[in-house]
């Protein structure tokens, strides 16, 4: 296919574009081209990806291993939901999970 082509496909479907980069062709084949499927797929590594900033986050702004206020993690937690553009207020069973 030429570059054409491909630009072409893009501009009509921009799905398409972002299917094949995150997810890989294999992966778009394997869910037949179904775009709610495809759809389902990039929001559910979305959240894998989101989840893991949010961890790496934790660990660096964090102290380990030691005993810190609560008042202080909910603080720091909505400070990175905030930085990470996750509309969520922080609560204490965030803190838990």
């Amino acid at each position: 296919m030429n570059g054409f082509a491909a630009d072409l496909i893009v501009k009509r479907n921009p799905l398409v574009r972002e299917s094949y980069e995150k997810l890989g062709a294999e992966r778009v084949r394997e869910l037949n081209y179904n775009q709610t499927q495809i759809k389902r797929e990039l929001l559910k590594n979305e959240k894998t990806e989101l989840a893991y900033k949010v961890v790496q986050r934790i660990k660096r702004d964090l102290p380990q291993q030691t005993a810190v206020p609560a008042r202080i993690i909910k603080t720091k937690l909505q400070q990175i939901y905030d930085d990470l553009g996750i509309r969520q207020t922080a609560k204490a069973s965030d803190v838990a999970e």
